[in-house]
């Protein structure tokens, strides 16, 4: 006798949108593939579409304004300064005066 392909071997399924891939990933198995067949969606992947949207939302809220990137001197959305942030670069500040004067003293 002949040899019949298999029922659920891919060569015996038709070529139907679905029917020749694996979980819509272009295998018709993952037998063979080195991968498990375990698909996983990019979740880092942002469409142009959604994007657009919520830029378009911002603009909305903004009052359409059309200033540029970042507007002619806004403060809108800007965040007011942490205090230890503030201190902590006075300090910084401080200590470089410091080092410069000692620097200069040291070259005397």
């Amino acid at each position: 006798g002949g040899k019949r392909a298999r029922r659920g071997h891919p060569a015996a399924r038709g070529s139907s949108a679905h029917g020749a891939m694996y979980n819509g990933i272009g295998l018709a198995t993952p037998r063979g593939s080195g991968t498990s067949g375990h698909v996983q969606s990019n979740m880092g992947h942002v469409r142009a579409e959604t994007a657009r949207r919520r830029r378009d939302a911002v603009r909305r809220a903004q009052g359409g304004s059309q200033e540029g990137r970042w507007g002619a001197g806004s403060t809108a959305g800007a965040k007011r300064a942490d205090p230890k942030v503030l201190a902590h670069d006075q300090r910084r500040r401080t200590e470089l005066q410091l080092l410069q004067l000692r620097e200069r003293l040291a070259a005397q």
